[in-house]
């Protein structure tokens, strides 16, 4: 299952464990910048009913950044995580790039699913970290995509979807993981259609198994181009009965949200940023490189367009806001934009509506109703399940209460759709091939890819232990399940596992000292030498 951490030490292509460290003067360069902020003046009155004043918000955030926020203590907490990086080239690329991720290996069984989790762009890898819990039965990979976080940018004209698509199968051969499962974690809208159209590419990935998708972009069935698919669609839809694949609840969600565009898919939405298309990138990233405020209004405004609220409680604390901010500012929110913009200005091919191999899929659709924002509404599209049939193998459907629009922040305010997803996802596909995951011959040991903390396990529950030894794992099993002793009780069975191979560890002095995308050298920034702490 892949090359060993041994063969590819040999090979001069480490895995390599990484750690955060950001140089002392950038942090004195940020401090500056926050001391010396001027904010615009507040408008006379508001011009829509998007209309939004930051001020309130965004000076009690600069204040709590400058007299409380301390980055060194949230860089350690991030370096807990179990983060690496890897140098690789596949065929898309013309040059060696070297993609940071975590990779979180389940406690309880060697040959559990692997799963890509895809972060909503354009949101770091390490803001997911807190998913990791909620998946104990995966083998957990969540990469940075290209030129975000502490991943290497692409070469000049490269397309960024192409070319991520193919790293990250690539990064998930290259782990021991020939087959995986994929999930995005926010609906398909806004930001150049990335987290969509990423999806979508790699469903198609030689590696790839299955796809878990949030709220795609559909299209109808078209009488020439699905004509079986067409039928169904025209005679459910003429009973308005859950028949042929369709549920009633299809037909009063768009009852609900009223309209559906004819390509398919949420006709709204702006992302995580909140600013819908960026065509020209440097403007903005000009303005964000220089201002840590300025990335602190992007952050908070794709917030608010996502239903997030900054407070003492939930999830958005004033810490985690500003940590944010700190992830998409420092390593320098340039490549993000130019991802972004790349994406706009160069359409992604269209999929063809039959193909010999459809790619298997679970799907996640939002019904406009209940939750905190009330009825779909005017800009909201629902998106029937089964209209992904003429494109996809659609293996499990889950439908749920609110409004894609609102969603953006689906990873962190109800992470527990994303689980249920991609359990339902795997439950299908393992219900047909039980072995689909299970190593073969040319596979790796369960250690010696990118070790975790050792743990012990117990029912659902996992906490580290000090055992230089092994892992020892304890398993709780009905006593005598095969006998007659069957249903008596409970027994406990322990075994111990050697210890996975160590990695290769880097000097972070010579190696890979992040962030590798910040301005260096002694003129820019003009601030004196200062020593890295």
């Amino acid at each position: 299952m892949g090359d060993t951490v041994d063969t590819l030490a040999a090979s001069g292509d480490e895995i390599k464990p990484y750690k955060i460290h950001i140089p002392s003067k950038f942090l004195q360069l940020t401090r500056r910048k926050l001391e010396l902020t001027r904010l615009p003046h507040e408008s006379a009155s508001p011009k829509s009913e998007d209309w939004w004043e930051p001020k309130p918000e965004i000076e009690p955030l600069i204040d709590f950044w400058l007299e409380t926020h301390s980055w060194r203590s949230q860089e350690s907490q991030l370096n807990t995580i179990p983060q690496f990086r890897i140098p690789l080239q596949p065929t898309a690329l013309p040059t060696v790039l070297r993609l940071h991720f975590i990779h979180i290996r389940s406690s309880s069984l060697p040959s559990a699913p692997p799963l890509l989790l895809l972060p909503p762009f354009p949101l770091p890898n390490l803001s997911l970290a807190h998913l990791g819990p909620l998946l104990p039965d995966f083998h957990l990979v969540i990469p940075a995509l290209p030129g975000l976080a502490f991943s290497d940018p692409l070469p000049p004209n490269t397309h960024p979807l192409a070319a991520s698509a193919a790293l990250l199968d690539e990064l998930m051969r290259r782990l021991g993981y020939p087959r995986y499962l994929v999930t995005t974690t926010a609906p398909a809208t806004g930001d150049g259609d990335v987290n969509w159209r990423l999806a979508r590419r790699m469903a198609r990935e030689a590696g790839c198994v299955g796809t878990h998708m949030i709220a795609p972009r559909l299209a109808p069935p078209g009488v020439l181009s699905a004509p079986w698919a067409w039928v169904r669609w025209s005679v459910a839809h003429f009973f308005r009965a859950g028949i042929l694949g369709y549920e009633e609840g299809d037909f009063e969600a768009m009852e609900r949200a009223g309209r559906y565009r004819a390509e398919g898919g949420p006709p709204g939405g702006n992302g995580i940023f909140g600013l819908g298309a960026l065509r020209e990138p440097n403007t903005l990233a000009y303005a964000l490189c220089d201002s840590p405020v300025g990335m602190l209004a992007l952050v908070l405004g794709g917030l608010r367009a996502a239903g997030g609220r900054v407070g003492e409680e939930g999830f958005w604390t004033r810490e985690r806001v500003v940590t944010l901010t700190e992830l998409a500012w420092l390593p320098g929110p340039e490549n993000a934009m130019r991802f972004w913009s790349f994406c706009e200005i160069h359409p992604d091919e269209a999929e063809p509506a039959t193909t010999t191999t459809r790619p298997s899929v679970a799907i996640t659709v939002f019904d406009g109703s209940g939750g905190d924002h009330g009825s779909a509404g005017p800009g909201e599209s629902y998106i029937y399940p089964a209209w992904a049939d003429t494109q996809y193998d659609v293996v499990h459907t889950q439908r749920c209460p609110g409004r894609s629009a609102q969603k953006g922040l689906l990873a962190f305010e109800q992470p527990e759709i994303i689980v249920e997803g991609v359990r339902g996802l795997a439950k299908a596909l393992l219900s047909k091939n039980p072995r689909l995951f299970s190593p073969g011959e040319e596979a790796s040991t369960a250690g010696g890819i990118a070790p975790l903390e050792r743990v012990v396990v117990d029912g659902d529950r996992a906490k580290p232990v000090a055992n230089d030894s092994g892992v020892t794992v304890t398993v709780t099993a009905e006593a005598g399940s095969g006998g007659k002793d069957k249903g008596k009780g409970k027994e406990v069975v322990e075994s111990t596992l050697s210890p996975p191979a160590p990695l290769p560890v880097r000097d972070p002095l010579l190696d890979g000292e992040s962030p590798d995308t910040l301005v260096e050298g002694a003129k820019t920034p003009p601030l004196e030498k200062a020593s890295y702490s």
